[in-house]
């Protein structure tokens, strides 16, 4: 699952909501037509730390996580 805001969302964030399911369900039906041996997965790090003062109360119980160490563990480089 991508996104946080297709499965709790919150006001205001209509486009952010449409697009996590966009890319969830995308990831979900493109997996069915590529051949059995090719993996497709879609990830999402919840919430950015750097952004975190905007939503605790609109999305409590998820962990924010600083972009510097989810661009590492998704391969970006610095």
């Amino acid at each position: 699952m991508i996104g946080v805001l297709n499965v709790k969302p919150i006001p205001s964030a209509v486009a952010d909501a449409v697009t996590s399911d966009a890319i969830d369900t995308f990831s979900k039906v493109v997996a069915y037509e590529m051949p059995g041996v090719i993996r497709v997965n879609s990830v999402s790090p919840a919430v950015l730390t750097e952004v975190w003062d905007v939503y605790p109360k609109m999305i409590s119980g998820f962990e924010p996580a600083p972009s510097k160490l989810l661009g590492k563990a998704f391969g970006a480089r610095s």
